[in-house]
C-alpha cells in the first residue's frame, strides 16, 4: 500500500551516539546504555520505509538505550532498498496546500516512483528470513538477556507477525519476549491480531490511513476478550500515520504524540523485559 503519510513527516535534528557494526550478517546501528554498565535487555528496532540510516530512528534508539538501560540495534533488513529520506521534503512539497500546482508535479512523481521497488524488494519472503536470522543470532550471542522489538510503519507489521511466535530458535526459544508496534502499515485485521501470542503493545492515531477505525475496533474487541494482560492498544486522538517516528518536533501537538508513543514503548518493555524505567 502506498500513501502520502508513509513518506511525510519531519527529519529530526541531533547526532546519534551509537556506532555501525556488522552483526549476524547485517550492517547494524548499535547504541548502548550511557552508564557503560551491562544492558538490562536487547531491543531491535525494525524501521519504517526510510530504513536503518534515518536519523530519527537512530536518535530514538539512543533514547530507548538511555531511558530503559537497553542495548538497542537498528539492523539493515532492507539490503539497501529503502526510500531516501530526502523524499520527506518531496512529499511535504507535493501535499502542501500553499505550494503552486506546478511545483507539486515532480516531487509527487519522484515519491510515487519509489514505492514500487521498495515493496518488491522488501516483500515478506525476502525480508523475514533476514529478520529471523538476526534475532536468532542475538538469542545465541546473549542467551541470558531478554529480547524485545519495536516496529514502525513497515516495521510495525513485521513485529506484529513476529509476535505470532511461529518462528523459534534452534533450541526452541521464542525469537522475542515482547513487541511494540507503532502505526503499522499493511497489518491484516483480524488475522494478524488473532495470531498474536507474545506480549504486544500497539499505538495508532485516529487519523491513520492504514489501520482505520473499524480495524482498531476489531483489535480492541479481540484483545480485550482475552483478559490476559499480554496485549494492549492505545489510540492517540488526532495523530496521523508516522507520528511515532517522524513527528514534527516544532509542533507542540505532534511532539506530545511522539512522546506518548515513546513512553508507551518504554513502559511496555519495562514490564515484560524486567527492567524499571530510568528517568
Amino acid at each position: 500500500m502506498a500513501c502520502q503519510d508513509c513518506v511525510t513527516g519531519s527529519l529530526h535534528e541531533g547526532t546519534p551516539v551509537g556506532r555501525e557494526e556488522k552483526l549476524h550478517g547485517l550492517p547494524t546501528y548499535v547504541t548502548d546504555p550511557p552508564n557503560g554498565g551491562p544492558p538490562a535487555a536487547n531491543i531491535v528496532i525494525v524501521s519504517d520505509v526510510f530504513g536503518w540510516k534515518l536519523p530519527n530512528t537512530r536518535l530514538l534508539a539512543d533514547t530507548y538505550a538511555k531511558r530503559g538501560n537497553y542495548r538497542v540495534y537498528v539492523p539493515e533488513f532492507m539490503n539497501g532498498h529503502y526510500l531516501d529520506y530526502s523524499m520527506l521534503d518531496s512529499m511535504n512539497t507535493a501535499t502542501s496546500p500553499s505550494a503552486p500546482a506546478y511545483k507539486k508535479i515532480i516531487p509527487g512523481m519522484r515519491t510515487g516512483a519509489g514505492f514500487a521497488p521498495f515493496f518488491f524488494f522488501n516483500r515478506a519472503s525476502v525480508t523475514m528470513p533476514r529478520v529471523h536470522g538476526f534475532l536468532k543470532g542475538l538469542r545465541a550471542a546473549d542467551p541470558g538477556l531478554p529480547l524485545g522489538a519495536a516496529g514502525f510503519c513497515w516495521g510495525g507489521k513485521v513485529v506484529a507477525v513476529l509476535c505470532a511466535d511461529e518462528q523459534r530458535t534452534d533450541d526452541g526459544r521464542s525469537l522475542l519476549d515482547a513487541g511494540f508496534v507503532a502505526h503499522p502499515a499493511n497489518m491484516t485485521v483480524p488475522s494478524d491480531a488473532e495470531k498474536v501470542k507474545l506480549p504486544i503493545s500497539l499505538t495508532v492515531g485516529t487519523l491513520d490511513f492504514s489501520l482505520k477505525a473499524d480495524g482498531i475496533k476489531k483489535i480492541q474487541e479481540l484483545w480485550g476478550a482475552r483478559k490476559d494482560g499480554k496485549e494492549e492498544i492505545t489510540v492517540v486522538e488526532g495523530a496521523r500515520h508516522g507520528f511515532g517516528i517522524r513527528a514534527d518536533r516544532a509542533s507542540e501537538e505532534e511532539a506530545k504524540q511522539a512522546l506518548l508513543a515513546e513512553d508507551q514503548a518504554i513502559a511496555w518493555f519495562a514490564k515484560w523485559l524486567g527492567k524499571k524505567e530510568v528517568q
